[in-house]
């Protein structure tokens, strides 16, 4: 569902690995491999290096740390809803307005909230230099329909989000409220219309994920996600 825009290649490894690389996004969130077994770790440190990525690799446990050494492992939920309509809007009984536009590339105003989630520091900072530019030229996929999403109060946008549905399936990713307008629970709102909404796009289900043991898991959860896997990010800090 990335292809067009965060993930740039898939490379095939050894047995059932392959390894996702972003050349805009240096993150290991976006640079990692799947299906990796012991013996796939000389093939996946050669390939994060010659990418200039840091080490890292999905697995199922915490065994799995031995096998790269001075690694780290950051815990992550794979969480999925029901895609079904809503009794309700709760956006517009909010006063809120929503916009909604189809195509792999997202508006200048859903650039604006996305790069201003946090509180203008370094996070912004990187999102603003890594994550927008890659955003804005993003390409279509074929058998992806697209749609983004801003939430305006007035003139003024205030959350994003973003849809990817292939066939049953939709992904919902770059869910933010900008910063200044957080913990007033538009993103819960956001969340659930899009749900809907990927009903009304012919989806059954809505996958997405996040940082376990976090906020955002805890407001997915109140949106009618729940956990379907528990993998763990394996990396070490810096390529190299």
């Amino acid at each position: 569902m990335l292809a067009g825009s965060y993930l740039t290649e898939i490379v095939a490894g050894p047995g059932r690995a392959r390894y996702a690389f972003s050349a805009g996004i240096p993150d290991v969130t976006m640079n990692f491999a799947v299906g990796l077994g012991t013996g796939g770790i000389g093939w996946l440190e050669e390939t994060a290096r010659a990418r200039g990525r840091a080490p890292a690799f999905l697995a199922e446990g915490e065994a799995a740390l031995s096998w790269l050494p001075g690694a780290r492992a950051y815990a992550a939920r794979w969480m999925v809803a029901a895609a079904a309509p809503v009794a309700r809007d709760d956006l517009a009984l909010a006063g809120l307005g929503l916009r909604l536009t189809d195509g792999p590339a997202p508006d200048e105003s859903f650039l604006a909230v996305f790069g201003a989630c946090h509180d203008g520091g370094p996070i912004d900072a990187h999102v603003a230099r890594h994550y927008v530019p890659v955003l804005a030229a993003a390409q279509p996929v074929a058998g992806v329909a697209t749609r983004h999403a801003v939430v305006f109060d007035g003139q003024d946008p205030v959350a994003c989000a973003t849809l990817h549905v292939a066939g049953p399936l939709a992904g919902l990713y770059n869910v933010g409220t900008r910063h200044t307008r957080q913990r007033g629970g538009i993103g819960l709102k956001l969340t659930r219309r899009l749900v809907a909404e990927a009903a009304r796009l012919g989806a059954r289900h809505v996958f997405l994920q996040c940082a376990a043991g976090t906020h955002l898991e805890r407001l997915y959860g109140r949106a009618g996600f729940r956990t379907a896997f528990s993998p763990l990010l394996v990396c070490r800090e810096a390529a190299g």
